[in-house]
């Protein structure tokens, strides 16, 4: 006599409901973990460790790592662990997924909105309150309001619009010192337990925050549970954590698993005899075959002549007989193509989705209800819900049906959930990438292009340049050439590759941002495309060709009606006006970018870059004090806008007055201090000036060896990064330090290179600094009437 043989055909599954109540009792089992008692022991004791700590103030949050392969039973272990927390116990959950891997800091985002207990859409002033309270105390100041204002960033996930290229590392601190201080609330209260599951999915700058979580030494009841696989990416970030390391099962624990999966004990060695080999101790292959051999009525539950329920193998003809499967893959393979077509739907939509989808947004794209299939999927073990979420239980699942999707219906689902996806708010921001990557793939290349730009647009705001750049290039990729909508891209990608110091990559879209310019005629973009191109002229020092390109640039822009273009374009005729000794010139373009700026909405910062302008023509005139004032206020307008590039250039500036006024230590701190903030924010353009500007300082202050080092460096900054900006100044500087330590030899050959830079830039500042270095290598020699003759050439330029 048999008692609820399990369904031999998915067909049965689907219309009786006692066995599919029977798979959920056996998918969701607790007792599914067997043979991890002392890797369990081992988190009660971190736990217990943990709440002692936080009682004595040791200075240590308690992390582990539970490392092992997919399907080792990493997540099983940790959620029975959890289950037997004591009930005053707040757990933190995130689990990463690859689909939001290249998003910043979204794992730390769903860490806070899980902390907070709310949506991304609550309002922001629910969002303000929910912060507050649970920083509590920890709010007040001025580094709680800081606190508050990177949380509800992160919370709203708005990433708040910058003016300029902020330090990346610094605002990862931050947004780091926001989270643990967010924690630090929290675990004041009761003890908090952190799991982080998925960890090799995490965003680059999520992952950082964990992993300065971990290290720091914190003294909160805390205990940090950080589940991955063992990927090159993450080993680095858990040194000096404790690891679990999690092996196969043994042969007597993959019996007791099963047995414990089923609730019986007979028969169950000996049906294990022929699957136990084949997984090689891996819990979840193994659990994996026995759902898809119940299913196929392969093996059975039934009741003996002796009442008691057994597992058995059904003896089947050599036409019924089914051979086991040898790989995980094959498995699920098998289990997906035996789905009725309700069920097929809802994994094929999952699959393509990449993650999560809710039961609304199941029932959009499919045209109708899901809740029975989504059900009976959860039933047997495939997929999982959490809230409205629906997903794969595991990620192996999604891949093997998504490599089962024919190609035709992949492309056509693919642009479906696209365009579905893009009048949703995940089209908007940085997410926007997700939703293009759908469209891509749908084959939709004007919507994924538009959306990639999106993307691209908030990672550039964010300061996330390397994003920034991949999602561009993206764009470029799928939009159509003549498309008007590449040139967001060029100019993006023009002024990111020109703060990073790669000359070729911006001189390549430099001039697809020229010619798509010219093609469309629009005076912004002219404008826009000379301004540039004058920018670049400057930059390499071909000023004689930069000036009418930067004066045309001007016109444009006044076409276009533009007044930030007007100040970048009257801004760059006073530079490159200023490099030709044309000072006064020079100055009256400074004034006019200045009466724009003032009688309009340009910003600030735009400004504080005429300002700063103003201050190196005022310095040059010397006119030292104005300069110097100059220099103070366009500082300060950047230090409040967070400009700290920009703040880097305007303390190199006043390094060079600090030096014309005989204050070398003030000036080689301030340079030092400018090169401290380029190096913060990974920028390397115009560094090689800046070293020069310290070399130079050591030079008058005695100090030849450090002088001469320094301005080693400077020379190698200017051939690595290709910068020649400046390049002739450091080579003439470098000849006057030689002069000093007695190489005339060496002092000749740089003068000499300074002397054809300078030829082919049309400097008056260089070439009259060259004519100074070649009169002290006269006075040196004691060729007296040399000097007198060099000396006149250079009053008369």
């Amino acid at each position: 006599m048999r008692k609820g043989r399990l369904a031999s055909h998915s067909q049965r599954l689907r219309h009786d409901g006692l066995h599919v109540e029977r798979l959920a009792e056996m998918a969701h089992a607790p007792s599914d973990l067997v043979g991890r008692d002392a890797e369990k022991a081992d988190l009660f004791a971190a736990y217990h460790r943990a709440l002692s700590n936080g009682a004595s103030g040791a200075p240590a949050i308690v992390s582990r790592a539970v490392v092992g392969e997919m399907g080792i039973g990493k997540t099983a272990l940790v959620a029975t662990f959890l289950a037997e927390l004591p009930p005053d116990t707040r757990v933190l959950r995130v689990e990463a997924t690859s689909l939001r891997s290249e998003l910043p800091f979204a794992a730390a985002s769903e860490l806070v909105r899980d902390a907070l207990e709310m949506d991304p859409d609550a309002p922001v002033m629910t969002a303000i309150h929910a912060i507050e309270a649970a920083l509590g105390p920890l709010a007040a100041g001025p580094t709680g309001e800081q606190a508050v204002t990177r949380l509800l960033e992160l919370a709203t996930g708005a990433t708040l619009r910058a003016t300029d290229e902020e330090d990346v590392s610094f605002r990862r601190k931050m947004i780091g010192g926001a989270v643990r201080r967010l924690l630090a609330g929290l675990g004041s209260r009761q003890p908090l337990v952190i799991v982080c599951d998925g960890l090799q999915w995490f965003d680059k700058p999520s992952l950082e925050i964990v992993s300065e979580l971990v290290h720091r030494n914190d003294p909160l009841p805390v205990l940090a549970l950080l589940v991955t696989r063992p990927d090159d990416r993450v080993m680095s970030h858990l040194d000096g954590v404790v690891r679990i390391d999690l092996a196969g099962l043994s042969h007597e624990d993959q019996i007791r698993l099963v047995e414990a999966r089923l609730g019986v004990q007979k028969g169950v060695a000996q049906v294990c005899a022929d699957l136990v080999p084949r997984v090689a101790g891996n819990p979840f292959f193994l659990l994996e075959m026995l759902d898809a051999l119940l299913e196929r009525g392969t093996l059975e539950l039934v009741v003996d002549e002796a009442g008691e329920q057994a597992l058995v193998r059904r003896d089947q003809d050599d036409a019924q007989k089914v051979a086991l499967p040898s790989t995980l893959e094959q498995i699920i393979g098998d289990r997906l193509r035996e789905l009725p077509p309700g069920e097929l739907g809802v994994v094929t939509w999952l699959a393509i989705a990449s993650g999560p989808l809710t039961a609304a947004e199941l029932e959009a794209l499919s045209g109708a209800p899901q809740e029975d299939a989504v059900t009976r999927l959860c039933a047997r073990g495939l997929c999982d819900q959490r809230g409205e979420a629906i997903d794969f239980r595991h990620t192996i699942t999604r891949d093997v049906a998504y490599a089962s999707i024919d190609a035709s219906e992949r492309r056509a689902r693919h642009r479906a959930l696209g365009r579905y996806l893009a009048r949703t708010p995940l089209a908007t921001g940085a997410s926007a990438a997700i939703v293009a990557r759908h469209l891509a793939r749908g084959e939709d290349f004007d919507g994924a292009g538009e959306l990639y730009l999106t993307a691209g647009d908030a990672a550039r705001n964010g300061y996330q340049s390397p994003l920034a750049i991949r999602w561009y290039q993206r764009a470029l990729s799928l939009l159509p050439e003549g498309d008007p909508r590449r040139l967001r891209a060029h100019e993006a990608l023009e002024a990111l590759y020109r703060v990073l110091g790669r000359r070729k990559e911006r001189k390549t879209h430099l001039s697809a941002l020229r010619t798509l310019a010219r093609e469309v005629g629009h005076p912004k973009w002219a404008a826009i495309a000379l301004a540039r191109s004058a920018r670049l002229d400057l930059d390499e020092g071909h000023l004689a060709h930069g000036l009418p390109t930067a004066e045309r640039a001007v016109t444009a822009a006044k076409l276009a009606k533009s007044a930030s273009l007007t100040v970048e374009a009257e801004s760059t005729v006073s530079e490159l006006l200023r490099e030709r000794g044309d000072m006064s010139g020079a100055l009256a373009a400074c004034d006019r970018a200045l009466e724009v700026a003032s009688a309009s909405e340009v910003s600030v910062r735009a400004r504080a870059e005429v300002l700063r302008a103003r201050g190196v023509l005022l310095r040059r005139l010397g006119r030292v004090e104005e300069a110097i004032e100059s220099y103070a206020e366009a500082m300060a307008i950047f230090k409040k806008c967070g400009a700290k590039r920009q703040e880097a250039r305007v303390k190199n500036a006043l390094a060079m007055s600090m030096m014309v006024r005989e204050r070398w230590e003030d000036a080689i701190a301030l340079a030092l201090s400018s090169i401290s903030i380029d190096l913060s924010i990974g920028g390397r353009f115009q560094i090689a000036k800046t070293l020069s500007n310290v070399g130079q300082a050591y030079v008058r202050l005695g100090d030849l060896p450090r002088a001469l080092a320094y301005l080693k460096r400077a020379r190698q900054a200017h051939e690595r990064y290709t910068d020649q900006d400046a390049y002739a100044d450091t080579l003439l500087v470098s000849a006057e330090a030689m002069i000093e330590v007695g190489d005339r030899d060496a002092a000749h050959s740089f003068a000499g290179d300074a002397a054809a830079l300078s030829s082919v830039t049309g400097s008056a500042y260089d070439l009259i600094h060259e004519k100074i270095v070649r009169a002290l290598l006269a006075r040196a020699a004691d060729d007296h009437a040399g000097v007198l003759d060099v000396i006149g050439e250079a009053r008369r330029l």
